[in-house]
């Protein structure tokens, strides 16, 4: 009860909030503006903070009632202010009232005119759904006149309508279809080894001509589409054509797509960068982040995208002097994001964040982060390599009771997974040995042999192997582990 209220004041931009403010400046002592100063100076916020506060007042005895005219307020103090900001997709809404409103007055003339900008807008902005409700209005005004033409007319009108559900389907269609990609993303593995055994995706009858895409909308969907079917494949070289040409879509067509789609697709370009291993130009590209502002990335993914890409930048080019001092700076930043961004956003943050100090055999300073970041629900496409990792940290530290528990642990997590990690159980065998002391050089030697054996037997396993830095590891373990 209430909780929208408190998550809804806490996403509010500055500007939203000076607005609110501005609006609602002669109401200081009302409940509702209490409330909302209240919510706003505390954050994180409960209800029972806000009962506390206001305890043995009128606030308290009519909390869900004043909660709800604070989000009335709000959603009214949104709509006046996204209207003046004179962003088209308010102004066809906008339009639409209008439009109504002149009928309503019995003045068709005036309506005719603004219902033409308001087409001419729809159509340039691919905003298919507006469209629609403007060709509806546009009956009801014809329909009030006698013309010869008027059966011509409404045939018209019905085409338009067509093409605009048409085109609103195949939308939906490429979203759905992105949606499966990513999700697949997360489920199956940062690579498939099989995309035979998802022929909905990879073989989908969409993605065999760029024709299919009946908008620059659905374009860019397919674009995202054919960049993810390479990617997840592991050809990363033959996904770059697609990404860049997304960017491009988006930064030509910045009436049709907002700021932070441009962002979008930068990152999925910089991963397929380094997937292809072109970290200069990963790097390059990460740099254009810095041209927006705060007031057009709201929720915070920029901040999110450039750490997280930057750290993988730097592990994977062994770049540790600045990784050093870049995993200070990212922390900081993690600190004062994280009520702004997504759980999955600081999930991949705080993961990187570990493997960079694994990276740097800062073992009980990745242990430490690890500690807190659990204190969050730790997504599960992380939680069983990050697990792994957390082993080896014990194994390097010596720690022969926590890694025995906890390569138990793993060996019986990795057990219950649908798609069982092969190389989980190398890993198993090791600990194992190094545990009871027993032929640690011959273990070590074997490790090796089978983990390298995946860069070129297995796509989901070697990606796997690369985003955790585990290479690098073994080709760094040494005396230290045989001790």
């Amino acid at each position: 009860m209430g909780n929208h209220v408190i998550s809804l004041v806490h996403k509010l931009t500055k500007r939203e909030k000076f607005y609110f403010s501005k609006l609602y400046s002669d109401s200081k002592t009302k409940n509702f503006v209490r409330i909302y100063t209240f919510i706003n100076s505390h954050n994180p916020c409960t209800i029972a903070d806000i009962k506390a506060h206001f305890k043995n007042s009128p606030i308290e005895n009519n909390l869900p009632s004043e909660l709800n005219l604070l989000y009335k307020r709000l959603l009214r103090a949104l709509n006046i202010y996204h209207i003046n900001l004179d962003r088209d997709e308010f102004n066809l809404h906008q339009s639409v009232q209008n439009i109504r409103i002149l009928l309503s007055k019995e003045e068709q003339t005036q309506a005719r005119k603004i219902l033409a900008k308001a087409k001419k807008k729809a159509a340039e902005n691919e905003e298919y759904s507006s469209l629609v409700k403007l060709i509806s209005l546009q009956e009801e005004i014809e329909a009030t006149t006698i013309s010869n033409n008027i059966i011509k007319q409404f045939s018209k009108f019905e085409e338009e309508r067509r093409t605009c559900f048409e085109k609103i389907g195949n939308f939906f269609k490429f979203q759905r279809l992105l949606h499966s990609f990513i999700t697949i993303q997360y489920t199956d593995g940062i690579a498939i080894n099989e995309p035979s055994n998802f022929p909905y995706l990879f073989e989908n009858p969409l993605l065999e001509n760029r024709s299919s895409a009946l908008s620059k909308r659905s374009l860019e969907m397919y674009l995202s589409c054919k960049n993810f079917q390479h990617y997840l494949s592991g050809n990363y070289t033959s996904s770059l054509p697609y990404s860049k040409e997304r960017i491009s879509l988006v930064q030509q067509n910045p009436h049709i797509f907002k700021k932070n789609t441009v962002c979008l697709a930068i990152n999925n370009h910089v991963m397929s960068l380094i997937g292809a291993n072109l970290y200069d130009k990963a790097v390059e590209f990460i740099a254009m982040l810095d041209n927006f502002s705060d007031v057009e990335d709201p929720k915070k993914t920029i901040p999110y995208i450039k750490n997280y890409l930057t750290l993988i930048v730097l592990v994977d080019t062994n770049s540790n002097e600045k990784l050093t001092s870049f995993i200070r700076q990212s922390q900081a930043e993690l600190q004062e994001h994280l009520n702004s961004i997504s759980s999955t956003q600081r999930d991949q943050w705080y993961f990187n964040i570990f493997i960079g100090l694994f990276h740097l055999k800062q073992f009980n300073k990745a242990l430490d982060l690890f500690t807190i970041w659990s204190q969050f629900t730790i997504q599960e496409h992380n939680f069983l390599v990050s697990k792994l990792v957390r082993c080896i940290c014990f194994c390097e530290l010596k720690q022969y009771q926590l890694l025995e528990s906890e390569s138990e642990n793993l060996i019986k997590l990795n057990r219950r997974e649908a798609h069982k990690r092969i190389f989980i159980t190398s890993f198993y065998q090791f600990f194992q040995s190094y545990i009871k002391k027993k032929n640690l050089t011959i273990a070590l030697a074997k490790l090796r042999s089978e983990i390298t054996q995946l860069k070129s037997t297995n796509n989901q396993e070697n990606q796997f192997m690369k985003r955790l830095d585990i290479y690098y590891w073994l080709d760094t373990a040494g005396d230290s582990l045989l001790m």
